[in-house]
């Protein structure tokens, strides 16, 4: 009968074999350049109607787009998505935003323009009425005045790019003037001039520099007497 060995509390015990520890999976690196090229180019797209902003988040959003392009091939592609779709929506905000800005621009600039020019507008369509005034009394076109208040562009040396208002006593010395009755009323952009040219012809002229860079804008209505009714033809301001 077989006996069970004594139990030694100092014999060495099989050793057991433990697995290696499971490695923890390495988490995807993110990738914010993406994410921000995207939503930049996507406020730039719905903000397209507001000047400026639109193009400048578009522009933002295809900038952050591009570097989330290079940054996810770096990481994976992690974000690549993302970030071509802020390249595609940057661009696109360019564009329309880009368009926007340049037609409210232009439409700035041409409301600025009219309500420089109002003020030939004005004062030609009261020398216009003058002069038929006094052909209705006289019969006869005015004589040629001298231009006033000043030379034409002159007005851009003065502080707010405007001649001081001129009295009328220096309108009044000028004898086409005194026979127009007419005065430049306040601080003037223009200088305005009358030349007969004939008994029955002549013409109205209105000059401004208006954006001071040496180039003079004219503006002329053109007088003509026939069969004893005075007519007026208004031309286009020339650029400036």
């Amino acid at each position: 009968m077989a006996t069970s060995e004594p139990y030694n509390p100092f014999r060495k015990q099989p050793s057991v074999a433990v697995p290696p520890p499971t490695p923890t999976p390495t988490p995807p690196r993110g990738n914010g350049l993406a994410i921000a090229g995207m939503v930049l180019g996507i406020l730039g797209l719905v903000m397209f109607f507001i000047p400026v902003v639109g193009l400048g988040l578009g522009l933002l959003g295809f900038v952050f787009g591009i570097f989330g392009i290079k940054h996810a091939n770096k990481v994976g592609g992690h974000g690549k998505g993302m970030a071509i779709a802020g390249v595609a929506c940057g661009a696109s905000g360019i564009v329309v935003g880009g368009l926007v800005t340049y037609v409210l621009l232009s439409s700035f600039d041409e409301y600025r323009d009219k309500r420089r020019r109002a003020e030939a507008d004005v004062h030609l369509t009261r020398i216009q009425k003058n002069i038929r005034v006094y052909w209705s009394v006289t019969e006869a076109l005015p004589p040629s005045t001298n231009t006033l208040p000043g030379e034409p562009g002159l007005a851009c040396e003065e502080a707010n790019r405007k001649f001081p208002e001129v009295p009328y006593a220096v309108w009044d010395e000028d004898p086409g003037w005194r026979a127009i009755d007419f005065q430049a009323f306040g601080d003037s952009r223009y200088s305005y001039r009358w030349t007969k040219q004939s008994d029955t012809s002549g013409v109205i002229e209105a000059f401004a520099d208006l954006d001071c860079d040496g180039q003079i804008s004219t503006t002329t209505s053109t007088v003509t007497v026939r069969n004893g009714v005075v007519s007026f033809a208004l031309g286009r301001p020339t650029e400036d």
